[in-house]
Order: C-alpha cells, then sequence, then structure tokens
C-alpha cells in the first residue's frame, strides 16, 4: 500500500481505498503468486507442445483423435490453463501480484443482478479484514461513512489513510 503506481493504476488516482487480507485466513489461504514471464515465448512453447501432441495423434486412416491422445493432453491443457491464469507480463512484476482463482459456482460467492447491472461479492469473515488504506485523495465523507461500516462490522482492521511524505512522493499511512 506504499507503492506509488500500484495507487495511480488500482485506486482511482490515490482516491480509492486498498483493504488489508490477512493471507492466511480463509479464503486467502489458496492464493497462489503471479509468475511474471514473457508471455509469446510461454504460451508459443505450450501451444506448439499440444500442436505437435495432436499431430502425432491424428489417426492417417480416419483422421480422428483417439481417447489415449485426450488423456495424454489433458494434464497439459490444465497446465496452460493456469500458466494463464497466473501469469503477467514482465513489465508488471513490480506489484509482486497474488491471485486467487475461484469457479463461479464457489459458495463463497453471491452473484447480484438488477435491472441495470450484474456483479459477484465474495465474503469473507471479519477476522480476515486487517487494515483499510484510504488513498490521498479520498473524499472525507466518504471516508468517515466507510470508516463507520468498517469500525463496526470489523472492529480489529486497521484504518489509515495514505498522505505524502516529502517531496519524494513516497507515501507513507497514519491511523485514523
Amino acid at each position: 500500500n506504499e507503492s506509488i503506481l500500484m495507487w495511480s493504476h488500482y485506486a482511482g488516482n490515490h482516491s480509492g481505498v486498498v483493504l488489508g487480507f490477512d493471507a492466511n485466513k480463509g479464503i486467502f489461504i489458496d492464493n497462489k503468486k503471479v509468475k511474471y514471464i514473457n508471455m509469446k515465448t510461454v504460451f508459443n512453447v505450450e501451444l506448439n507442445y499440444l500442436l505437435g501432441e495432436f499431430l502425432k495423434n491424428i489417426s492417417s486412416e480416419n483422421d480422428s483423435i483417439d481417447d489415449v491422445f485426450i488423456e495424454k493432453i489433458k494434464d497439459k491443457h490444465l497446465e496452460l490453463f493456469e500458466n494463464t491464469l497466473y501469469a503477467k507480463r514482465e513489465d508488471w512484476r513490480y506489484e509482486r501480484e497474488r491471485r486467487i482463482v475461484l469457479s463461479k459456482n464457489d459458495l463463497r460467492i453471491r452473484h447480484i443482478s438488477n435491472a441495470t447491472e450484474n456483479y459477484s461479492v465474495i465474503d469473507f469473515s471479519k477476522n480476515e479484514l486487517v487494515s483499510v488504506v484510504f488513498g490521498i485523495n479520498s473524499n472525507q465523507e466518504e471516508v468517515d461513512a466507510l470508516a463507520s461500516i468498517v469500525n463496526s462490522k470489523y472492529p480489529d482492521a486497521r484504518l489509515c489513510r495514505a498522505r505524502r511524505d516529502g517531496l519524494d512522493m513516497k507515501i507513507c499511512n497514519f491511523e485514523i
């Protein structure tokens, strides 16, 4: 929560909020590190492997794929899929991102629909939220309203506000 780039990219140019969670509890136990890679190279290697296996396993008599081939590539297909979900271009390495991938049928997800929008909400318990950091440009009314909700529903969560630290634009947090 001290990265100026992260605040700029993901928190509405310092007007949003960063939620801090305990990575050793609840849904967050399943988090995995993102791999920062040359995407083109990795996916070309994976796709070339799958294409090679496909071509080796087409029966010359009837041009069909047999069950052995399907079983053979199942694990590789899963690996390729997982590599896609947990991969990001090398340029983003500074983020040190971790991800959680859930099925849309996961019971911890509530799907909400109304006339104008559809969205999903991930439920978490009181002890999973450990901090809420408001951006430098956060609207004070919104800070007060959200702080009130956090204090009543998540009493152990630490409330902080980011501020500039000198001319170097470093961000530091102070409790509110």
